[in-house]
């Protein structure tokens, strides 16, 4: 009902193959049909300013893990950026796809998307746990030693 407002057959026409190709609702084809009567853009622009609208869904994966103890108060003493920097090498020895992190004094967090998704079941959970543990005791070490 709603491409018979539109006036001119071939837009009516490209608004019903759209509807076929990319499953338009009626609320869509209402935006397109106001889009091109009140911008008087193409009808295919309009199509696809009305699919640019559709949300998207973006998956992150959350993995959190713990530290060693034993760390906890050279840790402390670290500022974020420098527990992050570890993290962040920690990340790329251990060779995590896409991985971002935050290095707590107890807790580390990883975040990332489908790749990182198949790195985690690659690797194994408490794999990466375990080797961004000792990644992190080293580094806790070599940075309280130089300072």
């Amino acid at each position: 009902m709603e491409t018979t407002k539109l006036t001119d057959s071939d837009d009516q026409r490209a608004v019903a193959a759209a509807i076929l190709a990319s499953n338009l609702s009626s609320k869509e084809v209402r935006q397109v049909t106001q889009l091109r009567q009140r911008s008087g853009r193409l009808i295919e622009e309009c199509v696809q300013e009305v699919l640019r609208m559709r949300p998207t869904v973006v998956r992150r994966y959350v993995f959190i893990g713990s530290v060693a103890s034993e760390n906890m108060e050279e840790l402390r003493a670290l500022a974020q950026s420098a527990r992050d920097s570890m993290l962040a090498t920690g990340i790329e020895k251990i060779g995590l796809e896409s991985a971002t992190g935050r290095l707590g004094v107890r807790f580390f967090t990883l975040v990332g998307d489908e790749r990182f998704n198949a790195s985690l079941r690659e690797i194994g959970k408490e794999a990466i746990e375990a080797q961004l543990r000792t990644h992190v005791s080293r580094a806790v070490i070599d940075a309280t030693s130089d300072g």
